[in-house]
C-alpha cells in the first residue's frame, strides 16, 4: 500500500512539473554575436531569443560599439524595447527580438538594478542601461 501511495505522488508530481517556471537570465547580444547576412541586415541570437533589424541609408558599416538598452513600463509590466549599437561609418542599429512571444514578454531587472537607470518623462517610465551589452542583463520566465 505504501508503494502504491508513493507511485501516485510521483505520478502527480510529474504531471505538475511543467507548471513550474524556469527563470532565464539574458542580456543584449554581445558585439561578436551580431552578424550581417545581408548588407543592411543585422542578426543575433542568445538566451533571450532571435534578434534582428534592418537599417536604412544613411546608416552604414558594421557594429562599432554598444550604445544602450531600453526598457519601458507598460501597464505596470517591464518590457524590453531594443538594444542600440553604434555603426562604424554612420548611424545606429536598434536590435529587437523578432518573435512576438519573446518581444512582448515581461522581463525583470531587480537583480541587476545597479546597471539600469530609471527615467520618467511624465508620460512614460523607462529604464536605460549603458556600458557593455553583456552587462545589460534581465531575466524572464520561460
Amino acid at each position: 500500500m505504501n508503494i502504491f501511495k508513493k507511485g501516485i505522488c510521483l505520478s502527480l508530481l510529474s504531471l505538475s512539473a511543467p507548471v513550474f517556471a524556469n527563470t532565464v537570465v539574458s542580456s543584449c547580444p554581445a558585439i561578436d554575436e551580431i552578424h550581417r547576412p545581408f548588407d543592411f541586415v543585422f542578426e543575433a541570437s542568445n538566451a533571450a531569443g532571435n534578434w534582428s533589424q534592418t537599417v536604412q541609408a544613411p546608416n552604414r558599416g558594421g557594429i562599432k560599439s554598444f550604445d544602450e538598452a531600453l526598457m519601458v513600463v507598460d501597464n505596470g509590466k517591464l518590457r524590453l524595447v531594443h538594444c542600440t549599437y553604434n555603426l562604424e561609418e554612420k548611424g545606429v542599429v536598434d536590435l529587437s527580438l523578432q518573435d512576438a512571444s519573446t518581444r512582448d514578454r515581461e522581463v525583470e531587472i531587480k537583480n541587476y538594478q545597479d546597471k539600469w537607470t530609471k527615467e520618467d518623462s511624465g508620460f512614460v517610465t523607462y529604464f536605460v542601461c549603458t556600458g557593455d551589452a553583456e552587462e545589460c542583463q534581465f531575466e524572464f520566465e520561460q
